[in-house]
C-alpha cells in the first residue's frame, strides 16, 4: 500500500500494476495505467487528494487518468527514492546515498574487473620484470670479483676502496628527505587555500633535482674520488625528470586507452607510475648506449679529435663516467700511450668488476698493454682470468691462442682453445 484518500486506497498488485481499491460500498480494485520503464513505482504520496509517484525516470502526477511527468530528477550515484509532501503542499524530493556505509565496494568492482580482464597486464608485468631480474647474477658477480682480484695483485689503494664523493654523497639522502617535504608543504597549501605553496614544493624539487647537472657543468671533482658515487645522483636526476616528462606526455592518450578497456582510475594509478618509469629507464639506457657506440666508433676510425670532444661532452652531462675512462683507455693504446692505457685500464677493472663480460674484455685489453710492457708472465694470467671469469666468450679463448703462438709454446693448447672458441660461437 502506498498511501490513502478518504475514499480509496493506493496500492500495488504484482499482477495488475499500480491501482486503487475502493473503500465506498464493495472493495474493489481499479487499475491505473503506468507508463513507466519500471515495473513499479518506488514511492507514491497524496497531495490535494491526487497521486504522485516517483521512478527512476521521474516524478509523474494523474491527470485526468493519465500520468503526467512532472520533473525528473537528476542523475547521480545517489537513491531517488523518497519522496514528501509539506503542510503547504510543496513537494520535496529526498536524496541519499549509502557510499559512506559501503567504503569498500568500489574496489571490490575494480578487482573484479581487473582480475577478469587484466591477465594480459601481469603478463606484459611479467615480462619487464625478467628485463631487471636476473637470478644468479649477484652469486656470479662475486666469484668475478674474487678471481679478478687474484689475478691483480698491483691495484692500488685508491681504486679498491669505494670511498669519496663529496657532495654526490649528500644527495641521495638530502632529496629523500625533501620529498616528504615538499608533500606536507603542498598538502599545507591546500588546507590553506594557497598555490604558492604548491609551486614552492615542485621548486625546491626541480632545484635539487638540477643540482647534478650544475655540478657537473662547474666541474666539481672530490677530493677522493668514486665515479660510481659521482655518477648515480646524475643518473636518477636524469631518470626521474625523464619519467616526469613521459608521465605528462602520455597521460591524456593512455587515459582514454584506459577508459575504453573499462578498467576505473585507480587501478590505472597504480599500474602507471610503474609504466613510465620503466619507459623511462628504458629509453635512457637506449640512449646511453648509443652514446658509447658512438665515441667507441670514432676510436676505432682513430678520428682521434672527434673522439675526445664526444668523450668530453659525455664526461660532463651523462652518468658514463666510468665508460669514458675505459674509452680514454682504449684511445690512449691506440696513441701508443702505454703507462697511460694500463693504470687507465686497471681503474676501469674497479668500474667494471661485477660484470664479467667487460670484465673479460678489459682484462685481455690490459693483457696486450702488459705484453708492450714486457710483462708477458702477467699478460698470460690476465687472460686466463679472462676466459675462467667468462667461459662463453670467444674473445678470451682467441686472445689466449694468439698469446701461445707469439711464445711458440704450447701448439697443442693453440688448437685446443681455437677449438673452444668456435664451439662457443656456434
Amino acid at each position: 500500500m502506498y498511501g490513502a484518500t478518504d475514499t480509496v486506497l493506493w496500492v500495488y498488485d504484482h499482477t495488475r500494476g499500480v491501482g486503487t481499491l475502493n473503500l465506498a460500498g464493495r472493495l474493489t480494485f481499479s487499475r491505473k495505467t503506468f507508463n513507466s520503464a519500471s515495473i513499479f513505482p518506488d514511492q507514491l504520496v497524496i497531495r490535494n487528494n491526487a497521486p504522485l509517484l516517483i521512478d527512476t525516470q521521474g516524478i509523474y502526477e494523474l491527470d485526468n487518468g493519465n500520468w503526467r511527468i512532472l520533473t525528473t530528477p537528476p542523475r547521480s550515484n545517489w537513491y531517488q527514492d523518497l519522496l514528501s509532501v509539506d503542510h503547504a503542499g510543496n513537494l520535496w524530493w529526498i536524496a541519499y546515498t549509502q557510499n559512506p556505509y559501503m567504503p569498500y565496494s568500489e574496489v571490490r568492482r575494480d578487482v573484479g574487473v581487473f582480475m577478469r580482464y587484466g591477465w594480459w597486464i601481469i603478463a606484459l608485468g611479467g615480462l619487464a620484470l625478467l628485463t631487471l631480474v636476473h637470478p644468479g647474477k649477484a652469486a656470479r658477480a662475486r666469484r668475478t670479483q674474487r678471481r679478478l682480484w687474484a689475478a691483480l695483485y698491483d691495484v692500488p689503494d685508491l681504486v679498491t676502496l669505494q670511498v669519496g664523493g663529496g657532495l654526490y654523497r649528500l644527495w641521495l639522502p638530502l632529496i629523500t628527505l625533501l620529498v616528504p617535504m615538499a608533500m606536507v608543504i603542498a598538502a599545507w597549501g591546500e588546507f590553506r587555500r594557497e598555490r604558492w605553496y604548491a609551486v614552492l614544493a615542485g621548486g625546491l624539487l626541480l632545484i635539487w633535482l638540477a643540482l647534478p647537472f650544475g655540478l657537473r657543468r662547474r666541474g666539481y671533482i672530490p677530493a677522493r674520488r668514486s665515479l660510481a658515487v659521482e655518477d648515480y645522483p646524475l643518473l636518477l636526476a636524469q631518470h626521474l625528470l625523464v619519467t616526469l616528462g613521459l608521465g605528462l606526455l602520455l597521460y591524456f592518450p593512455i587515459e582514454q586507452f584506459w577508459a575504453t578497456l573499462g578498467f576505473s582510475p585507480s587501478i590505472g594509478v597504480l599500474l602507471y607510475v610503474p609504466f613510465v618509469l620503466y619507459l623511462a629507464w628504458q629509453l635512457l639506457r637506449v640512449w646511453f648506449v648509443a652514446h658509447i657506440h658512438s665515441a667507441n666508433n670514432l676510436i676505432n676510425r682513430q678520428q682521434e679529435e672527434a673522439a675526445l670532444k664526444q668523450l668530453a661532452w659525455m664526461e660532463r652531462w651523462l652518468p658514463l663516467q666510468a665508460w669514458v675512462q675505459l674509452l680514454r683507455a682504449q684511445l690512449a693504446a691506440q696513441q701508443g700511450d702505454v703507462p697511460t692505457a694500463a693504470d687507465l685500464f686497471r681503474r676501469s677493472l674497479y668500474e667494471f668488476q661485477t660484470q664479467p663480460q667487460h670484465a673479460a674484455t678489459i682484462l685481455i685489453q690490459l693483457a696486450h698493454v702488459r705484453e708492450q710492457q714486457e710483462r708477458p708472465d702477467l699478460a698470460l694470467k690476465l687472460r686466463e682470468t679472462a676466459v675462467a671469469i667468462y667461459p662463453e666468450g670467444q674473445p678470451g679463448y682467441l686472445a689466449l691462442a694468439d698469446f701461445y703462438e707469439r711464445q711458440q709454446i704450447e701448439p697443442e693448447r693453440v688448437q685446443s682453445l681455437r677449438a673452444a672458441a668456435g664451439v662457443v660461437g656456434t
